[in-house]
């Protein structure tokens, strides 16, 4: 996606804001209201508003490509994106279906990075959609209640495998990330695809002897605690 889009797209949402003030000092309610609160979630996520707003755009864009499937069987394809890194889970019938996933994954604008996770193999079951979709709530809900940043994750459960993309404020924050996480009922793997905040990379959470030890001291991770 252009700078030009995102810079217009972060002005459509700091205007909606402030309509969603206006609105709310008139008694009115409509839709800008919505508009104006994520434009309040953004500005407390470290990622930024430009960031998200293209996200957005890049999953509507690989959902369509998956839907548009033209000879191949792409349905099943789960999509997740954060700061232009694409996450694909979910099944496909053949190995090469999930080849032209990755393909079309790679065609949108804003990829800057593919992670295959799709398992060749039967789609999900409704019962087994349904309960990937109250783990990932789950998920979001412990953070919500523990000392990791909510609004830096993004959650998505394959097959009871739980995938994490985001910011991690730091590597001890990432740790607590993945075992809130996996003591989930149900989780059987977690996957992290997690950054440490003003580095490039992913970066993998500490060991359970580096975890141990810092608890042991009663060490907090990071400053900014409770912070969600």
């Amino acid at each position: 996606m252009s700078t030009e889009f995102g810079a217009k797209s972060l002005k459509i949402l700091q205007l909606g804001a402030a309509l969603a003030l206006a609105s709310s000092a008139s008694g009115c309610a409509t839709t800008v209201v919505a508009l104006g609160a994520s434009a309040a979630a953004v500005a407390i996520s470290d990622k930024t508003a430009g960031a998200a707003i293209d996200d957005t755009a890049t999953t509507t864009e690989i959902k369509a490509k998956m839907l548009n499937g033209k000879g191949y069987s792409l349905g099943g394809v789960q999509v997740a994106v954060y700061e232009g890194f694409v996450l694909l889970a979910g099944n496909t019938p053949t190995p090469q279906d999930r080849i032209e996933a990755e393909r079309r994954a790679w065609t949108s604008a804003g990829t800057r990075n593919v992670a295959n996770e799709i398992v060749v193999g039967p789609g999900r079951s409704i019962t087994g959609v349904v309960q990937d979709g109250a783990i990932s709530a789950e998920i979001k809900a412990k953070y919500l209640r523990s000392s990791v940043k909510s609004v830096n994750y993004k959650v998505e459960t394959s097959q009871k495998t739980v995938y994490l993309l985001g910011i991690a404020r730091s590597r001890m924050e990432l740790t607590d990330a993945v075992e809130e996480a996996r003591t989930v009922g149900g989780v059987q793997k977690v996957v992290s695809y997690v950054r440490i905040l003003d580095r490039p990379v992913i970066q993998q959470p500490e060991t359970p002897a580096e975890a141990a030890a810092r608890r042991a001291q009663g060490s907090p991770y990071c400053e900014g605690r409770g912070q969600k």
